[in-house]
């Protein structure tokens, strides 16, 4: 087994780009080829990922549980999906280079972690896994401690920890009991943590073990400050605004037991608040009518881009999605434009460089409310959308040449194959000619109707309709005919996608960028045969 897993390494990749990998980029496509290279390594470690897959309406890999699953005690998972129920896009969501999911060689499942080797995140995890207390089911029944820490060859290390499911269903619980019980299990754990120097950072009912940072011993936990840019770090939707009047440095202990308290009170007291109250700073600028009503509104405006502008720091990757969903949510009446940054689509003709105009909104899943039936809003990466793009359609109008007269159209001015492609085209005899057949004008014809010159040069494709007049049985070259020919009139149309795109494959024009509508040309004589559908008049 030593030997198999030397062996694997030799051929592992680091992370795509060779970036840290908090800033791991986003691409679907470029985290299952980590994954899948990294697959055969951990199985020789006796883990083995989930599928991968695409379709159902998703163009970008994500992940499905297993078929099979074993039934294990807390706090490992027995969840395994149905064979006879078509596979769909998991809760977890699309594939992501920073996190996987597996099941061990017990057959139980399994979250996977990457994070920075030597990082302090990862001495936590370190320290985690010499807490004896941690794994006494007496004392934490219903915490999911680390399994093991991998190293990998580069900078980065997968931590491994037991999951119970995608998310906790915290309206599922029907008794009083089960309110304690989970009220008694998060201040026991968060006192736990606070008690190692561990502050949370990021509570919310989503996420209940994320984003952690650790302290030195020694010192009074009310003494302990961070730099207030820490607090913008996660979802906001149970943050206290500890920092939100341009505080330098903040609590993160005394932080984490207020977001603690809004989340109880958020979903068990009854209290009734205005979701977007709760949410007021939340990712995306709101509007003033929004925010606190005692501010000043220039101050709520500043305060609010400040709030925006500290989170786009923070996290660059969600600057995009904050400005997508800006964009969609501004008053203007004129279409929503933005540039594909990929291939989305690319059969329809939705490639990378395309402009697009965005025609709605939706979510990938929809974030849950309360039993009271309080909204709490997806945040802007929670959102997908429905695009379109221009094209030209062609219609094309017939129109006939006379069908008597000096201007019918002689057989030595048709010949069957393109003269401008085709320089040795010779004229069409009658013996080889039947009524609908396609041919091409071989020298520059004209008349006159109705006043008017119509010019037909050499080239144009017309088909013939009518035999206009016969001299002699083998003198074919001196045959007449009536033709159609066409008018080719050009409609800026649009393309709509079959299915919603994600924001990661999309970005808002830059400042000052204008977008490239096609120029729609007027009617010309036509120089191709109509295409199934173009014809607007088709009857013959």
């Amino acid at each position: 087994m030593g030997a198999t897993k030397t062996s694997l390494t030799e051929y592992l990749p680091d992370l795509p780009n060779g970036r840290h990998c908090s800033e791991a980029p986003n691409s679907a496509f470029e985290a299952q080829r980590f994954w899948m290279a990294y697959s055969p390594w951990l199985a020789a470690h006796g883990y083995t990922l989930f599928d991968m897959v695409t379709g159902n309406g998703y163009m970008i890999p994500y992940w499905v549980p297993p078929l099979v699953a074993v039934s294990a005690p807390v706090p490992y998972a027995f969840y395994h999906r149905d064979e006879n129920v078509p596979v769909t896009p998991w809760l977890m969501g699309a594939v992501e280079t920073r996190f996987a999911f597996a099941q061990d060689a017990q057959g139980r499942n399994i979250a996977i972690k990457v994070i920075e080797s030597d990082s302090e995140e990862e001495k936590i995890y370190q320290h985690l896994l010499h807490c004896s207390e941690l794994f006494d089911p007496d004392t934490f029944a219903s915490v999911l401690p680390p399994i093991c820490i991998l190293r990998s060859t580069y900078r980065f290390s997968f931590v491994l920890m037991p999951m119970w499911g995608d998310r906790p269903f915290i309206k599922s619980m029907k008794t009083v009991r089960q309110v304690m019980d989970f009220m008694t299990d998060m201040l026991r754990g968060l006192s736990f943590l606070h008690d190692q120097r561990i502050a949370h950072r990021d509570i919310a009912h989503t996420n209940l073990i994320s984003t952690i940072s650790q302290f030195p011993s020694g010192q009074p936990i009310e003494s302990y400050r961070s730099p207030s840019t820490e607090a913008f770090i996660g979802w906001d939707c149970f943050h206290p605004w500890d920092v939100y009047q341009g505080e330098f440095d903040y609590n993160p202990f005394a932080f984490d037991v207020a977001c603690l308290g809004k989340l109880f009170m958020l979903r068990f007291a009854e209290y009734d608040c205005v979701a977007a109250e709760m949410q007021v700073f939340e990712f995306r600028i709101r509007s003033p009518d929004v925010l606190h009503k005692g501010l000043n509104p220039a101050y709520k405006v500043a305060m609010s881009k400040s709030v925006a502008n500290r989170h786009i720091a923070i996290n660059p990757d969600m600057a995009r999605a904050i400005a997508l969903d800006a964009l969609w949510r501004a008053q203007s009446a004129g279409p929503k434009y933005a540039i594909l940054t990929a291939d989305w689509g690319a059969d329809q003709g939705f490639k990378a460089g395309t402009l697009v105009i965005i025609e709605n909104q939706a979510t990938v899943s929809r974030s849950p409310g309360d039993a009271r039936g309080i909204h709490i809003e997806p945040r802007p990466d929670e959102y997908t959308y429905k695009i379109k793009k221009y094209k030209i359609r062609h219609s094309f109008h017939s129109f006939m040449s006379p069908a008597f007269g000096k201007d019918v159209i002689p057989s030595r001015n048709l010949s069957f194959t393109n003269p401008l492609a085709d320089l040795a085209a010779q004229p069409i005899t009658w013996s080889d000619t039947e009524m609908g057949s396609a041919v091409y004008v071989l020298h520059n014809i004209e008349w006159t109707e109705r006043g008017r010159l119509i010019k037909i040069p050499r080239g144009t494709p017309c088909t013939i309709e009518k035999l206009a007049s016969r001299v002699g049985s083998q003198q074919g070259v001196r045959n007449t005919y009536q033709c159609r020919f066409w008018m080719q009139h050009n409609i800026l149309d649009f393309d709509t996608s079959n299915s919603h795109t994600f924001w990661m494959y999309l970005r808002p024009l830059a400042h000052g960028e204008q977008p490239t509508i096609p120029k729609v040309h007027p009617p010309s004589l036509a120089r191709r045969f109509p295409g199934p559908g173009e014809e607007f008049n088709p009857s013959r």
